[in-house]
């Protein structure tokens, strides 16, 4: 299951917010949420299901990954409620 939304793009001016290589822009395709707490429900699995799917689409999908830094807040998603009801295979995804 896809958990679809928007995502946080960088912002210039709060680059230090995002991880050094991790800096989602605006028009350069779709974001794979990653958060170590558990406020997306992405793994590692969900993600690489994603990402063999995007690259065979024609053309294929650009991916880019939301990773928040450790020491910072991020919001959360519907996805994991609804995996832990569903029973799902699931991933948080969203546009910057």
């Amino acid at each position: 299951m896809i958990s679809a939304d928007m995502a946080h793009a960088i912002h210039p001016n709060y680059s230090d917010k995002h991880q050094a290589n991790h800096h989602p822009r605006i028009g350069e395709g779709v974001v794979i949420k990653l958060n170590a707490n558990q406020r997306y429900v992405t793994d590692s699995v969900s993600a690489a299901i994603l990402r063999v799917l995007a690259a065979e689409a024609s053309p294929p999908v650009p991916i880019q990954d939301f990773i928040v830094r450790q020491d910072g807040m991020c919001g959360s998603t519907i996805g994991p409620m609804i995996a832990s009801k569903a029973g799902m295979k699931t991933i948080d995804i969203g546009a910057p």
